[in-house]
């Protein structure tokens, strides 16, 4: 038996963190007991959350939220006033962790050292990147002073990110592991439901099985079963052979 999932992250900052999330489309996710929330940019979407979060009685200071700055915002005082502007459409004084997004060229060094300074201020409490490459991120380390605490990344079988994964770990740094609209499609395929009919488990916990094998943070997209009850389905173990498939079949992201 593998070992059990653990609940709790501790980032390379010393912040613990819930190691399961719920993204930002999943509105019953606080009632359910998740408490890492992955908001969207729509601002639409985020009244939502917050409304949800709101009428669920859960605390703020009982969440950690997930910031993303858009590759848009280009200089160090359009992310500082991103920030401070989003904050306050969520009436709240502090993010939990903010992430910056990448362009093609890469992450933007100028917002990253607004990110800087507000960590250092305690306005956000950890810092990290949105989907780019191992290139980014390189670049991003040399021209930094705070190396980034998690970075999201695509990840799902038939997508293994095998050089992201080997980079994150070689630097200490946590991945969240979403999989986007455009690849649910892979929860339905043949492939993962022979194997979740072995495993005796939903395509979904198969699929958050094999993230968490990676060492990411599942990114829920959504889920009837509470973070323990999904932590106790997702108590068993892949065998390599098993894996290894997982890695190399069909991407259902990609069309052709």
């Amino acid at each position: 038996m593998t070992q059990t999932f653990s609940i709790i992250r501790s980032l390379h900052n010393g912040l613990k963190i819930p190691a399961i999330g719920s993204a930002p489309s999943f509105l019953c996710a606080p009632e359910l007991g998740y408490r890492l929330f992955d908001l969207s940019l729509d601002d639409s979407e985020r009244k939502a959350f917050a409304d949800s979060l709101s009428s669920s009685g859960v605390p703020r200071y009982d969440c950690a939220w997930i910031l993303h700055v858009p590759a848009e915002v280009h200089t160090y005082d359009e992310t500082e006033r991103w920030i401070r502007q989003s904050l306050k459409k969520l009436s709240a004084s502090y993010a939990d962790i903010v992430l910056l997004d990448s362009s093609d060229k890469g992450y933007n060094t100028q917002c990253w050292r607004a990110l800087e300074d507000l960590y250092k201020a305690g306005t956000i409490f950890a810092m990290g990147t949105g989907c780019g490459t191992s290139a980014h991120l390189d670049r991003l380390l040399s021209e930094s002073t705070i190396s980034p605490m998690l970075t999201e990344t695509v990840l799902y079988p038939g997508h293994p990110q095998k050089d992201m994964v080997r980079y994150a770990g070689e630097h200490n740094i946590d991945l969240l592991a979403v999989i986007p609209e455009d690849a649910l499609s892979v929860l339905a395929s043949k492939e993962i439901d022979i194997l979740a009919r072995k495993y005796s488990v939903s395509p979904l916990v198969l699929c958050l099985r094999y993230q968490a094998d990676k060492k990411a943070i599942p990114i829920v997209p959504e889920c009837a079963l509470t973070p323990t009850q999904l932590a106790e389905a997702l108590d068993f173990e892949l065998s390599e052979q098993d894996a290894l498939y997982l890695d190399s079949m069909k991407d259902y992201g990609k069309t052709d």
